[in-house]
């Protein structure tokens, strides 16, 4: 009998079963536009701040298709909700976080590059954002260039992003 894995686990769009799509898109992505909308009035009347954690994923990796899917409709979200709500909106995308995450969906962190940050880190840019009423902010900040590279040259950053994660067997 196969191995059971959580269904809020990542992995190749390929080898993700329509019970996980559903359970990432309600977690990521659904959740977070609910509950925004339902704060919306009171984030305007007490001068709110919102922070969305996406993930650098949002811009696309390879293995984590539907996960990467939902941070980047996340993190479209957000922009949307800063442009038109006149709320202070910040999303954190972090790379991988040192976290039990992995282990319990079954499948360990394998790349050899980048290497996962403490939760603390991430906890700590985020406190530093908002205070910083920043926009935007990866954790690390190197991961920006990422960013960078795949919003200006989408091939050059494809052709990188295989170097550091081959493609499945």
């Amino acid at each position: 009998m196969p191995e059971e894995r959580p269904s809020s686990r990542a992995g190749p769009v390929a080898d993700t079963p329509p019970d996980a799509v559903s359970a990432m898109l309600a977690v990521n992505l659904d959740a977070p536009i609910r509950l925004t909308n339902a704060l919306l009035p009171t984030l305007r009347d007490q001068d709110g701040h919102v922070v969305f954690v996406a993930s650098v994923a949002a811009i696309g990796v390879a293995g984590e298709a539907v996960y990467s899917a939902t941070k980047a409709g996340l993190r479209g979200f957000a922009d949307a909700v800063r442009l038109e709500s006149g709320v202070r909106v910040t999303t954190v995308l972090p790379g991988a976080v040192d976290t039990p995450y992995f282990a319990r969906r079954g499948t360990p962190y394998h790349r050899r590059f980048p290497r996962p940050v403490s939760a603390d880190r991430v906890a700590a840019a985020v406190v530093d954002s908002v205070g910083r009423d920043r926009a935007e902010v990866f954790v690390p900040r190197w991961l920006t260039l990422g960013a960078r590279v795949h919003g200006a040259v989408p091939a050059t950053f494809a052709r990188l992003s295989r170097r550091f994660d081959p493609p499945a067997r």
